[in-house]
């Protein structure tokens, strides 16, 4: 198996070391960036790992700072990998905290959707390189995937997954000993949760006694401070993509499947992937469930290529960024609403 990891931030990193543990001889993981020197001294890592653990798996490095250019696309159609690990964002959600108020609660009422333009901008500059190999590999994305990966589709992407948020939930759950897991759930339910809110609309079945029974979500355990929590999401990414390439198939929790929005049960397995339904409900329930999630991230819906936030989200746009955006949808107006927030946030010292 041929893994292409492009973004090697403190998640990327520890999805490459996590990989490096687990592929063999017969596999390869090339690790890309912007940053030649932290591409490298990771992949020196990575390959430090497998060899220690007797794995042999190859390494390689490749940075890029354009992936317009035409030497980008000549390496991604080079290249040929069976799977895309995608990480990179412009800023990460960890990053954009410890705001001071009134901005502080336009921060609160927007929802993560607020911050959307910095973790789609990368992705929609690399989604047409990869739409164009044939076959297309799988895309596993991280950057808010209930919301991208259907952008994504629109665009052409067939091959896309997530990983984390709803996968997050759904082991946080088994955590306290249910065996069976079904559950359709959005971002905005996890960030909630965590950040005692009340929750957005979900749908949680557990299994007891050879039946399935509709249960509310409690909070397992405090969220880890910092990124420690990139571990899990980490985890998340590794399972997903075992899942998917396995010889016998397995149901996992996956945001964004084949570019629906929102986070649902999915059996992967032989390069093969089906979107289910939690007992008790239909897929479409469960999809309508998801798009009322959404608002309370800032996305007021997706249609056509184009994601269109809530008042509430365009309230904090014009407070924090003094404009605001009704709806984005091409790769161009994506970066173009980035560089206006990476602008104004190094104005007002957000690190």
């Amino acid at each position: 198996m041929h893994i292409l990891l492009y973004g090697p931030g403190d998640l990327g990193e520890r999805i490459s070391y996590l990989l490096a543990a687990r592929l063999g001889a017969r596999d390869r993981l090339t690790i890309a960036g912007r940053s030649r020197e932290r591409v490298q001294e990771i992949v020196h890592m990575a390959r430090m790992t497998s060899h220690g653990l007797g794995l042999g798996a190859r390494m390689a490095a490749w940075w890029v700072s354009d992936p317009t250019a035409f030497e980008a696309q000549q390496w991604i159609a080079s290249e040929h990998p069976d799977a895309i690990i995608f990480t990179a964002t412009r800023r990460t959600w960890w990053k954009l905290t410890g705001w001071p108020q009134p901005w502080a609660g336009f921060v609160q009422r927007a929802g993560f959707g607020l911050w959307l333009p910095l973790q789609t901008d990368l992705l929609m500059q690399w989604a047409d390189l990869f739409k164009h190999q044939q076959p297309q590999p799988w895309l596993l994305v991280a950057p808010h995937p209930d919301v991208t990966a259907p952008l994504l589709k629109q665009r052409g992407l067939d091959a896309v997954l997530g990983f984390g948020n709803v996968d997050e939930l759904v082991m946080a759950v088994e955590s306290t000993g249910s065996a069976e897991v079904r559950m359709a759930a959005h971002h905005s339910v996890e960030s909630a949760l965590f950040g005692s809110r009340p929750l957005p609309p979900y749908y949680l079945s557990v299994q007891k006694d050879a039946q399935w029974v509709r249960e509310d979500l409690g909070l397992p355990f405090e969220w880890p401070s910092g990124t420690r929590s990139h571990q899990w999401t980490a985890v998340s990414c590794i399972r997903t993509l075992e899942a998917l390439f396995s010889d016998t198939s397995r149901v996992l929790h996956i945001p964004g499947p084949l570019g629906l929005p929102g986070g649902y049960p999915t059996r992967l397995g032989k390069g093969q992937v089906e979107v289910l339904a939690p007992p008790g409900t239909t897929l479409e329930a469960a999809i309508t469930i998801n798009q009322e999630a959404a608002r309370h991230d800032g996305i007021d819906r997706i249609e056509a290529g184009r994601v269109w936030f809530t008042a509430a989200c365009q309230e904090a746009q014009e407070a924090l960024f003094g404009r605001h955006w009704a709806s984005l949808g091409e790769p161009e107006e994506w970066r173009q609403a980035a560089d206006i927030m990476q602008e104004r946030l190094e104005e007002m010292a957000i690190s």
